[in-house]
């Protein structure tokens, strides 16, 4: 669905692991980019409770906290409560991310997949194997025991899970003469179930980002049976500071189905990304007035860089309400300002919104140069319509004159941009050549029909003899004929009041 709704034409599977399943499509994902089977790969899980029924299940197997919550580690620990979620990877190469300016989060260093075999039940966890992954996820990554600096481990806060997991990382950590920081994210979003890996690789790549530790929410005193393994692990209950080198974590995520998945990042400390230059609109919008500071003093608290990211999910990952408001600025400190004196708005109905589509003569050229180094969607919409002319981008950029051509692509480039902002028309008008803009908008024209158009037009108007010249004329048609002489005659009727003539310079 995700493909075709994206129109993703590589490799597309689902993969049913049980509660490891979106780490292992993580490490899939992995081993595809490091094979160069695709340049860019999305990875993840979901997880909806949309029925009762996996709850009976669950409970028979007594896998339920009672109070629904997981008390990952903790001497109270009776079980997990059930969460649901979607988490998300744009997975590429670090060299083409830093080559593309991309907002790096952090970096997968290794990774490894295994399955229990046969243990002592179908669904009970295997400490071996936890071992056996784990040591493979490190070697992939080429680091050592000693190199990691926490460890998001898959902790369920079940009495059989815990001290197998536990068991397992501290036979992984062998010498290691400090205790090594480990929790888990179950504790403060519930089992993600399918979603749980990449639920867990969340947390740790913000723990990477930031080098801090988060404490263990229901965590207060450690499971005697974990006692034996304290020495080697701590479960933080303050914000432990990781310090100021890179940062790397391991991340585990076992399945009922036996399947296990390991994957170690590390911070990343090389970064190409470069926040856009100019300002941003923050929008903000709710269905009541009193709803609408809250969301107001909300931003406030939580506004944050990127800037250009929080605002663009402010704008199109959110649905706006009849009460709405906007803020501009050039940084957060700029647009908090704004916030913290912008009124609530009293509730307007929405009018309708018209794209009108110029024709020639409106721009100079060189215009939109900035754009398409700046706006990504911009930039794409213009070089398919390049690819389609069969011309390069910079040449059409560049054209001393700007032809049809060049005017139809920057017309286009434009739409394609606001769209992507979110700022999509009820209406659309052209005139003169921006008609075939609108056509095109529309869906009357396809792109290629369009530009095909445009170009014999152009090839038209160029084969004409040269010397002549249009002139646009604020008057009405008896009071521009009553002035003209015999070279010059009226070439269009715009309005009552607006006429074009036509005639040699």
């Amino acid at each position: 669905r995700v493909a075709h709704f994206l129109n993703l034409k590589g490799p597309a599977m689902a993969i049913d692991t049980s509660c490891s399943s979106s780490l292992v499509a993580v490490h899939t994902a992995v081993q595809g980019l490091r094979r160069g089977e695709f340049d860019l790969a999305l990875a993840g899980g979901v997880n909806a409770i949309c029925s009762p029924d996996s709850f009976y299940a669950l409970s028979a197997l007594g896998a339920l906290s009672p109070d629904g919550r997981c008390k990952s580690f903790d001497t109270s620990a009776d079980g997990f409560g059930r969460g649901e979620g979607c988490i998300v990877f744009a997975l590429k190469r670090h060299s083409e991310a830093l080559r593309d300016g991309d907002l790096v989060v952090a970096l997968i260093r290794g990774s490894a997949l295994n399955h229990d075999g046969t243990s002592s039940t179908l669904t009970a966890p295997s400490g071996p194997a936890q071992e056996e992954v784990a040591r493979g996820a490190l070697e992939d990554a080429g680091i050592g025991p000693d190199e990691i600096h926490f460890w998001e481990a898959h902790g369920t806060g079940t009495a059989l899970g815990d001290p197998i997991e536990l068991e397992a990382i501290t036979h992984v950590l062998g010498s290691r003469k400090e205790p090594l920081p480990v929790g888990s994210v179950k504790a403060n979003v519930g089992h993600l179930e399918a979603a749980a890996g990449t639920a867990g690789l969340l947390k740790a790549s913000y723990v990477a980002e930031r080098k801090l530790m988060p404490p263990q929410p229901h965590f207060q005193c450690l499971n005697p049976l974990l006692q034996e393994h304290r020495e080697k692990v701590l479960v933080p209950t303050t914000c432990l500071d990781l310090g100021d080198g890179p940062v790397r974590g391991v991340v585990m995520s076992m399945g009922m189905s036996g399947t296990n998945a390991c994957v170690v990042i590390e911070s990343s400390e090389a970064t190409n990304h470069k926040e856009c230059e100019g300002l941003f609109v923050l929008p903000l919008s709710a269905a009541t007035p009193e709803a609408f500071e809250a969301y107001r003093q909300n931003h406030l608290q939580r506004l944050s860089t990127p800037v250009g990211t929080y605002c663009q999910t402010a704008a199109l990952g959110r649905e706006h309400m009849a009460y709405r408001g906007a803020v501009v600025g050039a940084d957060a400190d700029e647009l908090k300002e704004h916030l913290r004196n912008l009124a609530t708005p009293s509730l307007t109905s929405a009018g309708l919104l018209a794209f009108v589509f110029t024709g020639q003569g409106a721009f100079q050229s060189g215009v939109g140069a900035e754009l398409y180094e700046s706006e990504i969607a911009f930039r794409q919409a213009y070089d398919r319509c390049c690819t389609i002319l069969g011309v390069e981008a910079v040449e059409l950029l560049r054209t001393e004159t700007l032809t049809q051509s060049a005017t139809f692509s920057l017309e286009w480039a434009l739409f394609e941009l606001w769209q992507s902002w979110g700022v999509k028309p009820d209406v659309v008008c052209g005139h003169s050549l921006g008609e075939f803009v609108a056509a095109c908008a529309a869906g009357v024209l396809e792109l290629e029909e369009a530009l095909r158009l445009v170009r014999e037009r152009e090839k038209l108007v160029d084969s004409l003899p040269s010397g002549g010249a249009m002139l646009a004329v604020s008057a009405s048609l008896q009071t521009v004929r009553d002035l003209l002489d015999t070279e010059v005659e009226v070439g269009a009727i715009n309005s009552p009041s607006s006429v074009v003539l036509s005639g040699s310079r």
